[in-house]
């Protein structure tokens, strides 16, 4: 049966209203499909609010394992026991953090269907390391690669990971190709390659900037970018992300948090919703920072209006300000906080 655009164009009114009508959709098939699904149960935004949040609350769920797995019999492949009020106040970070309860609750954006599966990933690895039985290590190195490959599947984001889960996997590193095959394999219902239905991502990467924590820095002293293309940014991103993926190959919980906080400050568009990507690991990790960040973002709103996608586009100076300034403020309070209390261990009275 063919299939009738210009039919659902004319039942979807506000059709002229959509960013970028000429382009395909630029997530992955995962995605796509997901959402295919769901609009066959209801169109009703609560429902898709009611999912996110659920999967929202799965996460928290996995976050609580991740804070008391060193602590968990290496036999029992989630942890064992109930996690203690110490692991309720640290995964509370994330929880009640008000970026993550707007996003995904409030706005209905899908980002937790990817946050979900990557904790999950990042779970199973911990286990590969915890665990002493080599068939066991195997199975756990295969499920942490599916759970990323499904993560893949609904957002792109945690491809930048999989350097970081080589670390980690090691000789088992081999599993990773179930991280690509599964994106793959869903592309395959859409009639790829035959259609290009990752044609957009090269499309996109040629569009309008917005609310970059880095870049304007750069275009407003040595490198001017008229006209707001991003694609030279991402060549750098990843370059950076290798880069750092590299140099903390020995700690690969560690390179996980610095490469998704290198995607952040280096992207060449940053909606606030973005931050929540790298707050699971920022809670875990307990870099406290990034929930900083979490709450200056919401001053993105208070520019929010039709030439947004126009260009060039710039925010004013106090705005960049209002986001950047308490973060960095907090990141070096916590740094010196820490050196002293470094120092007061090992220089007691």
């Amino acid at each position: 049966m063919a299939f009738d655009a210009e039919a659902v164009r004319a039942e979807f009114p506000n059709w002229h209203k959509i960013n970028h009508r000429d382009f395909r959709a630029i997530y992955p098939p995962g995605a796509e499909l997901l959402f295919a699904g769901m609009s066959r149960v209801s169109d009703s935004p609560l429902f898709y609010k009611l999912l996110f949040a659920a999967a929202d609350i799965a996460t928290i769920a996995i976050l609580l394992r991740l804070f008391r797995g060193a602590h968990a019999p290496s036999r029992a492949p989630f942890g064992a026991g109930v996690p203690s009020s110490n692991s309720y106040a640290a995964a509370a970070w994330y929880a009640w953090n008000p970026l993550v309860v707007y996003s995904f609750a409030g706005s209905a954006h899908f980002d937790s269907l990817m946050i979900l599966p990557m904790v999950a990933g990042i779970l199973f690895l911990t286990r590969v390391e915890t665990e002493t039985d080599s068939r066991r290590k195997w199975w756990l190195a295969l499920a942490a690669s599916a759970a990323f490959g499904i993560a893949i599947s609904v957002k792109l984001v945690p491809v930048l990971l999989l350097l970081c889960c080589v670390f980690a996997l090691r000789q088992r590193a081999i599993t990773l190709a179930v991280s690509g095959a599964i994106p793959l394999l869903l592309s395959f219902l859409y009639g790829y390659p035959k259609i290009p239905i990752w044609d957009s991502l090269r499309r996109f990467a040629h569009v309008t900037r917005l609310n970059d924590l880095f870049w304007w820095l750069i275009e407003e002293t040595v490198w001017p970018n008229p006209h707001q293309k991003n694609y030279h940014y991402n060549v750098i991103l990843l370059i950076a992300v290798a880069v750092v993926s590299l140099l903390a190959w020995w700690n690969w919980k560690r390179a996980m948090l610095w490469v998704l906080g290198t995607t952040l400050v280096l992207s060449p568009v940053l909606h606030p919703w973005y931050c929540t990507w790298i707050l699971p690991l920022a809670t875990w990790r307990r870099a406290f920072a990034w929930h900083v960040l979490s709450i200056t973002l919401f001053a993105y709103f208070l520019f929010w209006n039709e030439r947004l996608f126009a260009l060039p586009w710039h925010s004013e100076p106090w705005l960049r300000v209002i986001i950047i300034g308490p973060p960095i403020a907090a990141a070096v309070w916590i740094g010196l906080t820490q050196r002293a209390q470094r120092t007061q261990r090992e220089n007691p009275l």
